[in-house]
C-alpha cells in the first residue's frame, strides 16, 4: 500500500510542478510584451479598416455597439462598419438599419437575403461580411460589445510590416462599477485566461484569443482560405489565430493597453456562466497539441490536488506536502494574474484572488469533461463540432 501512496504522491507532485512551470512560462512572457504600439501615423497614412460584426438576436445590444463603432477616433473615410444579421428572430437587422441614414460608413447585410437555409452561423456571417468588405485590415467584435473611441487606433498601431494578426482583449466591468462579487470573479477569471494567452503569444505560441477584439490583415485571412475552410467550429477565432501561427510566416501581436479593451457583458447567473464555458470548451480537441496537453495538465491539477489535500487532512498523507503543492500551484497563478491585471489596468481585482481558486476549480471540473463531447447550445441552436483537420494546401 505504501508503494501506491508513494506513486500517487509522485504523480500529483509531478503534475503540479509541470503546471507551475508552464504558468511561470506565461508570467515571463507577460514581461516580454511591448508596452506600446508604433508611433501613430498621420491620418492620411492610416490603413483602411473594415469592422465586421456578426449578430444573432442582439436587438437589446446592437444600438450601443454600433454607436461605439461609429464614434471611433479614426478618419471616417478610412474605416467602415459592416453588420451581418445571422437569421435573427428579433429586430436586430431593423435596429442596425436605423443607423444607416446618419452613418455613411455603415452597411447592414443579412444571411437571409442569400436564400440559402444552410448558410447559418457566425462563420457564414463573418465570411459574408469579409467578402463584401474593402479594408486591408479586418477588425472583429461582437454585437454585445462596446468599444472605446480609441479602439481602432490602438489595434492598428500594433501592425508592423510582418504583423498578420493583432489580438486584443475584453473586460466585463469597470473598477468603480460596484458590481457583485460574482461579476468581479468572472472578470478576474476571464482576464486570467487572457493573461495566459498574452503570455503565450509573447513567446510566439498562439493558444487562443477572443473574437470580440481581433484584427487581421486581409492577406493573412485569404492565405488560409478564410473561415469557411475550417469546417464547422464555435471557435473560429481561436482556430484562425492558431493556424496563422502554425501555417504562415505572419507574426501575431498583442494589444493589451486600456485604450484597446472592449466591454462585454458578464453572465447573469452561474448556470449561464457554465453554459458559456461549456460552449468554449466544446472545441477542446480542435486545438493544437500543446494547448490540448496543457488543458489536460490543468484539469488534472484541479481534480487531483483537492483530493490530495482532503486525504492529507484525513490523515492519509503529509499536510506540509499538500500545503506545499497548493502553494506551488497558487504562487505562479497569482503572479500571472498580478502581472496581467497590471497590464490590463485592472489591479483593483486583486482583492478577489482568495475567492478565485474555489470558483475556478468548481467550473473547470464541471465543464472540462463535458466539453469533450463537442456539443453545446447557443441562442436556440444545437452545435456539434465536426473536428475537420485543417490542410492549408487543400
Amino acid at each position: 500500500m505504501s508503494d501506491i501512496w508513494t506513486a500517487a504522491y509522485g504523480f500529483v507532485t509531478s503534475l503540479t510542478l509541470t503546471y507551475a512551470v508552464v504558468a511561470c512560462f506565461f508570467v515571463v512572457g507577460l514581461f516580454r510584451l511591448r508596452r506600446r504600439g508604433a508611433p501613430a501615423p498621420a491620418d492620411a497614412d492610416l490603413p483602411h479598416v473594415s469592422i465586421v460584426v456578426a449578430a444573432r438576436n442582439e436587438a437589446e445590444n446592437v444600438d450601443p455597439c454600433l454607436r461605439s463603432l461609429l464614434a471611433q477616433d479614426y478618419p471616417q473615410d478610412r474605416y467602415e462598419v459592416i453588420l451581418v444579421d445571422d437569421h435573427s428572430d428579433d429586430d436586430t437587422r431593423a435596429r442596425g438599419e436605423a443607423h444607416l441614414d446618419s452613418a455613411p460608413n455603415l452597411r447592414v447585410l443579412s444571411l437571409a437575403d442569400l436564400g440559402d437555409a444552410e448558410r447559418t452561423g457566425k462563420q457564414h456571417a463573418l465570411d459574408l461580411g469579409i467578402r463584401q468588405s474593402r479594408g486591408e485590415i479586418i477588425a472583429g467584435t461582437d454585437a454585445d460589445c462596446v468599444a472605446p473611441p480609441s479602439w481602432l487606433r490602438a489595434l492598428t498601431s500594433r501592425f508592423q510590416g510582418d504583423t498578420g494578426v493583432v489580438v486584443g482583449f475584453s473586460v466585463l466591468d469597470a473598477p468603480r462599477d460596484g458590481g457583485s462579487a460574482f461579476v468581479k470573479l468572472q472578470s478576474l477569471e476571464l482576464l486570467g485566461i487572457f493573461a495566459a494567452f498574452a503570455g503565450g503569444l509573447a513567446w510566439r505560441l498562439a493558444m487562443g484569443c477572443t473574437g470580440n477584439n481581433l484584427a487581421y490583415r486581409r492577406a493573412a485571412y485569404e492565405e488560409l482560405g478564410g473561415f469557411m475552410k475550417m469546417g464547422f467550429t464555435v471557435a473560429e477565432d481561436n482556430m484562425f489565430v492558431q493556424w496563422v501561427d502554425r501555417h504562415t510566416q505572419w507574426q501575431i501581436e498583442v494589444a493589451h493597453s486600456a485604450d484597446s479593451l472592449v466591454w462585454t457583458r458578464p453572465m447573469p447567473t452561474y448556470r449561464a456562466f457554465l453554459d458559456q464555458r461549456l460552449r468554449w470548451s466544446s472545441n477542446s480537441l480542435e486545438n493544437r497539441l500543446s494547448v490540448v496537453w496543457f488543458s489536460v495538465v490543468a484539469y488534472g491539477v484541479n481534480l487531483f490536488l483537492p483530493v490530495a489535500v482532503l486525504l492529507a487532512l484525513a490523515g492519509f498523507g503529509s499536510l506540509p506536502w499538500a500545503a506545499g503543492l497548493v502553494a506551488l500551484k497558487l504562487a505562479p497563478e497569482w503572479a500571472l494574474l498580478a502581472r496581467g491585471l497590471s497590464l490590463f489596468g485592472r489591479s483593483d481585482l486583486l482583492r478577489y484572488l482568495p475567492l478565485l481558486a474555489p470558483f475556478h476549480t468548481s467550473y473547470v471540473l464541471l465543464v472540462g469533461l463535458a466539453g469533450l463531447s463537442g456539443r453545446s447550445a447557443w441562442k436556440g441552436r444545437s452545435l456539434q463540432m465536426q473536428r475537420k483537420p485543417f490542410d492549408p494546401s487543400a
